[in-house]
């Protein structure tokens, strides 16, 4: 299982990477007190395959994307509808931003922020999704470190970023650092540099 999270009555959500009638991932419920697993969402490559990172939004509404499929098996945001009856996917990636993979976070607004990995380059790319387009807003230099960046929306509605590695200036050690949302790609500050993160 990827992404477990909670929501305001207790209820657990996550997905699973591969699995279902095609093995191409699922989503799934754990209702609160309960010892059943309840299947949400069976993935069959209509919606993308192999889902990833998952959010709630205020409305109740389950949110996420999937590392592949879509045009150019890029990876696409899909999303259930509170009651479970119905869900759509949209098609944001593409060969410049592809292979969304990790936790999603989203913000008072309902934009969802996440991490893009392609295996092949030594770089990971930070990543918005509004109502409006997609849009890469930072690169994360994480090589030699494979390990994949944390991110979270703090309360003054700025990015953190925890990054395994610091890339060419210290490569020993992990960054933390914060984004604007509302500004360019150059105002992210790093904070400190954090010894021994792997």
């Amino acid at each position: 299982p990827n992404s477990i999270l909670e929501d305001p009555l207790g209820n657990l959500f996550g997905t699973t990477y591969s699995g279902g009638g095609a093995n191409d991932g699922t989503v799934f419920e754990l209702p609160l007190n309960s010892h059943s697993i309840h299947t949400i969402l069976n993935f069959d490559g209509t919606a993308g395959i192999h889902p990833t990172g998952l959010a709630i939004d205020s409305q109740g509404n389950l949110l996420g994307v999937t590392s592949h499929g879509g045009p150019g098996d890029s990876g696409t945001e899909f999303q259930i509808s509170a009651d479970f009856r119905s869900s759509q996917s949209f098609n944001p990636f593409s060969q410049y931003l592809e292979a969304p993979f990790g936790r999603l976070t989203i913000d008072s607004f309902g934009n969802l922020f996440g991490i893009a990995f392609p295996g092949t380059t030594a770089f990971a790319e930070g990543y918005e999704i509004t109502p409006e387009h997609l849009t890469n807003f930072v690169t994360i230099n994480h090589y030699p470190n494979p390990g994949l960046p944390g991110m979270a929306v703090g309360p003054d509605g700025n990015i953190v970023i925890l990054a395994p590695a610091a890339g060419d200036t210290s490569p020993d050690y992990g960054h933390l650092f914060t984004f604007k949302s509302d500004a360019d790609n150059d105002s992210s500050m790093i904070i400190g540099y954090i010894s021994g993160l792997a």
